[in-house]
């Protein structure tokens, strides 16, 4: 009996949902069964993709959230920074200082961007502000977008 020759695929698959991927091992052998096998790659890898979508399309939606920003964040040029990483990632909104030394403001745009503007504000700001506490309210989902910009509100 002649040994067979033999390949191996590898193919990773990262799930977008929650942040969890697996790694899908795929083995076969040339030969006899290879007809079988690689369509059979071909299937799972379809199957995961048809999956994917609906969790890629759900990230995708349009929402509006309320913030408001505690601890040394005026006078520190905070309302400029913040206009210019909203227009960096393309979200729209606004942003204003209140008269309680807070700054407030909205944000809209796709999940994915409207969250790291969120981590932006809870974790940088701008060079010589101190964030104590962020607080993030009025989230939800939205058709289209009510702003056409970022704007700092004077």
């Amino acid at each position: 009996m002649a040994p067979m020759s033999s390949s191996a695929g590898v193919v990773m698959l990262q799930s977008v949902e929650g942040g969890r991927g697996f790694l899908l091992f795929l083995h076969w052998k040339a030969g006899k069964w290879s007809w079988f096998l690689r369509p059979l790659v071909c299937l799972t890898v379809f199957l995961f993709l048809i999956q994917a979508v609906p969790a890629m399309a759900e990230g995708d939606g349009l929402i509006s959230v309320d913030y408001e920003v505690f601890g040394k964040v005026q006078g520190v040029f905070f309302r400029k920074h913040t206009q210019a990483q909203g227009k960096k990632l393309g979200v729209v909104g606004w942003v204003q200082n209140t008269d309680y030394g807070t700054v407030q403001g909205q944000i809209q745009g796709p999940v994915f961007k409207v969250r790291q503007l969120q981590e932006w504000l809870q974790k940088k700001g701008s060079p010589k502000s101190h964030i104590e506490k962020v607080d993030f309210r009025n989230e939800k989902k939205i058709n289209q977008l009510e702003h056409n910009d970022f704007c700092i509100v004077k």
